[in-house]
């Protein structure tokens, strides 16, 4: 079976690079020369394979960083075998009086099936995008100038960097971000509402964190700079901050920080009865006053989720525990009556989160959720 390795137009009176393609012992290629339009005579066309590269170096994951070079014509190869499941990222550490820029290609196999490519100003150091793999999965890295013109070599080094998943950030102690891609997991010591944000120290993390159920759960459940979650006691959370840059003080790393904001009570209902929560109160967070309420269906129904005002400005309903929005899915002031309802149609062991406002501290407020069944 014949594999096209690349193509390129080709004019008179010029020197064209087809393809730089990594090729094992005794491979063969075949040039195919073809006019479109009025037919040509080929004249004094040359096809020349010169070697660019040696056979990869094995690189392991933490393993330190390893010093290679290249220049204009001179691409170097790296190979990288998971030794288990995780995610890796391709790592440039920073050259003291670097002498340029360098491409960096991640390959699925040496023969093809390119993935990401990064140019990585060695002054300043970098990475290509992490990646997921499975315990034994290979991959190939390709390195040359940046500038294909480039006639001096360009020293550089290179390293594999594994995610780590055992940093922990609580209430009382921040996480420190000092990898390309964090994973940091967070317990819920009590019923409550958390805020998570990225206090930027060294000022290398993106400020967006990412919010995960499950350890590299796909997709996110949550994002955003600053992220308000309700979560029951000892539930467990992924949160993901990626650098913008590499670390340049390790002594004043990005942290990640946890914070308990509000109180949560939970109700548990079904469609055939009610359920009445009594003496809920508001409290104060950084000037605003509020309290969540976390309701779970054990069956599909409609519910009316409904209080006496009783100092209760709003009532915000939230279809997922990312609380970070004032007014979520759906936002609701006092009846002429005097009364705060929203509805909702909720589905078996789904939660819906429910936030009462006010404009101060407020005691003895009762809520009451009602099937559209027991409504009747």
């Amino acid at each position: 079976m014949n594999i096209s390795i690349g193509n390129m137009p080709v004019y008179k009176n010029g020197t064209y690079k087809i393809s730089d393609q990594y090729l094992s012992r005794d491979t063969e290629v075949c040039l195919q020369i073809r006019a479109y339009g009025t037919p040509v005579t080929w004249k004094n066309v040359k096809f020349t394979v010169a070697k660019t590269g040696e056979a990869p170096v094995e690189l392991q994951a933490g393993g330190e960083a390893v010093q290679g070079g290249t220049s204009g014509n001179k691409a170097v190869w790296y190979s990288f075998t998971a030794p288990e499941e995780g995610r890796y990222t391709v790592v440039f550490p920073k050259m003291e009086a670097a002498a340029g820029s360098i491409e960096s290609t991640i390959y699925g196999d040496i023969t093809g099936n390119r993935y990401s490519s990064r140019i990585i100003n060695l002054s300043q150091g970098g990475f290509n995008d992490t990646i997921a793999l499975d315990a034994g999965d290979q991959r190939f890295i390709k390195v040359n100038p940046a500038n294909s013109s480039a006639a001096d070599e360009i020293p550089f080094r290179i390293r594999i960097e594994k995610t780590s998943t055992d940093k922990v950030v609580t209430t009382a102690a921040p996480a420190d971000l000092t990898e390309v891609e964090n994973w940091v997991s967070f317990t819920a010591e009590a019923d409550g509402s958390y805020e998570f944000s990225v206090t930027r120290n060294a000022g290398n993390t993106n400020s967006t964190i990412y919010a995960y159920k499950n350890l590299y759960d796909t997709p996110y459940a949550a994002r955003g700079s600053q992220l308000k979650l309700v979560l029951s006691q000892g539930e467990t959370i992924w949160l993901k901050a990626t650098a913008l840059s590499l670390l340049s003080d390790i002594t004043n790393a990005d942290q990640l920080t946890a914070r308990k904001s509000g109180d949560v009570r939970i109700a548990n209902v079904t469609s055939d009865s009610s359920v009445t929560l009594s003496d809920l109160a508001t409290a104060e967070d950084n000037g605003a006053f509020y309290t969540f309420v976390k309701v779970i269906s054990d069956t599909d129904g409609s519910y009316t989720f409904s209080c006496d005002n009783n100092g209760i400005t709003r009532m915000v309903l939230y279809t997922s525990f990312n609380v970070a929005s004032d007014y979520g899915n759906v936002n609701s002031t006092p009846s002429s009556e005097g009364i705060v309802s929203v509805q909702c149609d909720m589905r078996a062991g789904e939660a819906v989160y429910l936030k009462l406002v006010s404009n101060q501290e407020v005691t003895g407020i009762t809520l009451t959720v009602e099937s559209s069944s027991t409504a009747n």
